[in-house]
């Protein structure tokens, strides 16, 4: 953690307190770490991810960053902290501890318009969950056997109108529910991987 980081007022007691609430759970907890967390910086916020498991990269000489939060940590405990970092370009989310309030959460990162690429893999998202999504202007969005996600509610997801492309790994999608995607998501590459 660099220095500049201890003068925003970061101290070693208040990250070990923030680590903790992260890890307690709940969203009275989660709303109680955002809140402070909110003093910290980007680096802070990291130092913090790391902690809970997440893997962190930055991408090239931009500072740019990618998250991958998986696994039994993959919750809503840690979207407070993930939604605070304004260099976030690249997120995915794997687990069932992911749900349509983790989307929800991700809100706080419309101001930085950073975020242009989201994966869900093997979550409990739902379609309304991702209505969340289309204040984040979201570029590329990667949808993975979520059995939350109802076949016959993914074209709701045409809301999501800056999509560039959009890909679906799931066989439960028709041929008419990627044709009527491609339709609504014009000029948006739609596509189904097995």
């Amino acid at each position: 953690m660099g220095r500049g980081a201890i003068r925003r007022g970061v101290t070693p007691s208040r990250l070990a307190t923030a680590a903790a609430a992260l890890a307690a759970g709940g969203l009275v907890v989660a709303w109680l770490a955002w809140r402070l967390l909110s003093s910290f910086g980007d680096e802070a916020v990291l130092a913090i991810l790391r902690e809970s498991g997440a893997r962190v990269e930055h991408r090239g000489d931009s500072g740019r960053l990618e998250v991958l939060l998986e696994g039994p940590d993959a919750d809503d405990t840690a979207l407070p902290a993930i939604a605070k970092l304004q260099r976030l370009e690249s997120l995915a989310l794997r687990g069932d501890g992911v749900t349509d309030a983790s989307l929800e959460m991700l809100a706080p990162l419309a101001a930085s318009r950073g975020l242009h690429s989201l994966t869900l893999q093997s979550t409990r998202v739902t379609a309304a969950g991702l209505r969340h999504l289309a204040a984040l202007g979201i570029r590329a969005l990667v949808l993975v056997q979520n059995d939350g996600l109802d076949p016959e509610e993914i074209p709701r997801i045409s809301n999501l109108r800056r999509l560039d492309r959009l890909t679906l790994y799931d066989r439960r999608v028709t041929d008419a529910d990627l044709a009527r995607l491609a339709r609504e998501l014009a000029p948006c590459q739609v596509a189904r991987r097995d």
